[in-house]
């Protein structure tokens, strides 16, 4: 009765791996044929690297090289304009100054809308304000708000002195009296944010290596390979960071 019984569960094993195979081969033609379908009708393909089924292009671009080293390898060799798939995003890298200038001086108002991810839309209000906002108007008087404003002529010199004295105490920290190794990008992030917390509210405050160390965060993480934006029909991998 052992032996039957063992028999008859390899037997239905077998049973399952032929169905999972005939499922799997179905699945990857389908796959197939669509792309060639969507291909014909939208002319011809762009070139890219192959893709995994659900990782998409990521493992040609995160591992022991940075990222951008990873696309400037990649456009050596499918050329300037390529394309990319990030999870479930198609992605065109622009890799020449000719197509960039095709695409930020000649057609720049057909590129000009961002695409909201999921961070962007959780850090930066749902993107309504003039960095992410979509062009149109809005966007417009959101520009001519900053515009007549806060970087009018007569409002960015008004703040002149601000500017030197910040400047003057980054040049005497930098003494090379003082024999300390300086993080250069650190003091410039400083810099940056004592003129505009002196502009705004007329002084330097407290908190100020707290928010630096929040605003790196943000930065990273808008910046790098977040789940949830790679794999927006999947919402609860937004707790899953992915750098």
């Amino acid at each position: 009765m052992w032996v039957g019984g063992r028999s008859k569960n390899m037997e239905l094993s077998y049973v399952a791996l032929f169905l999972v195979s005939i499922f799997s081969f179905s699945f990857l033609a389908l796959k197939f044929m669509n792309s060639k379908k969507h291909g014909k009708e939208g002319g011809r393909e762009l070139p890219g690297p192959w893709n995994l089924l659900i990782l998409g292009s990521l493992h040609h671009i995160l591992g022991s090289k940075l990222p951008h080293h990873s696309l400037r390898d990649l456009s050596a060799v499918y050329g300037p304009i390529m394309r990319l798939k990030l999870g479930e995003i198609p992605v065109v890298v622009i890799s020449s100054a000719e197509a960039a200038m095709d695409v930020m001086k000649t057609h720049d108002i057909v590129f000009a809308t961002r695409p909201i991810t999921k961070s962007i839309e959780a850090l930066f209000y749902g993107g309504n304000e003039v960095i992410f906002a979509p062009y149109g108007e809005f966007w417009r008087q959101m520009r001519r708000l900053c515009t007549l404003e806060p970087l009018s002529t007569k409002r960015v010199r008004s703040f002149r002195a601000v500017r030197e004295e910040e400047v003057s105490h980054l040049l005497g920290s930098l003494s090379p009296s003082s024999g300390v190794a300086v993080n250069l990008s650190s003091k410039l992030a400083e810099i940056s944010n004592n003129v505009i917390a002196r502009a705004v509210i007329g002084s330097r405050y407290r908190d100020q290596e707290l928010f630096l160390s929040v605003l790196d965060d943000v930065v990273e993480f808008v910046s790098g390979f977040t789940l949830v934006d790679l794999f927006p029909s999947k919402p609860f991998l937004g707790k899953y960071l992915l750098f």
